[in-house]
């Protein structure tokens, strides 16, 4: 399993592009938080994005694979740039705070979800449309 380990990347203040090839499973918590990365496009073999992996970064554009499982705790907090997000079918979990303080104007979950935690956009105050799978 490829894994990018616990804070690899944290308070790289200057990182701002980031290319993932096909392989990797797992990014660990606070792996790139505190960054400047504004676009991120994930393999289809990424599983799991652990907690605040991408907090406090300048996320503007998020492109999810569809092999994505679950979505940590704070993974994506105060990204306030971060407008609209895909969430493919077989995303099972988002955890709390996961997009907490985000610019989300709309988000459509997936059928797949069995998991939201109540606090999951917390802050999000753009937030006008929510479509809520089965």
């Amino acid at each position: 399993m490829l894994e990018i380990n616990v804070e690899a990347f944290k308070d790289c203040y200057s990182l701002e592009n980031v290319q993932f090839n096909e392989g990797l499973e797992v990014i660990s918590e606070y792996a790139f938080a505190n960054t400047i990365i504004e676009r991120l496009n994930f393999p289809n073999s990424l599983r799991e994005i652990h907690d605040n992996a991408f907090s406090s970064c300048e996320l503007f554009e998020v492109n999810l694979g569809s092999g994505l499982r679950i979505i940590g705790e704070g993974a994506f907090a105060y990204n306030e740039k971060i407008e609209n997000i895909k969430f493919h079918e077989g995303l099972e979990r988002i955890e709390g705070f996961a997009f907490e303080g985000s610019g989300l104007v709309s988000v459509t979950l997936p059928d797949s979800l069995k998991y939201l935690n109540f606090d999951a956009f917390n802050s999000s105050v753009y937030l006008e449309t929510l479509h809520i799978g089965a």
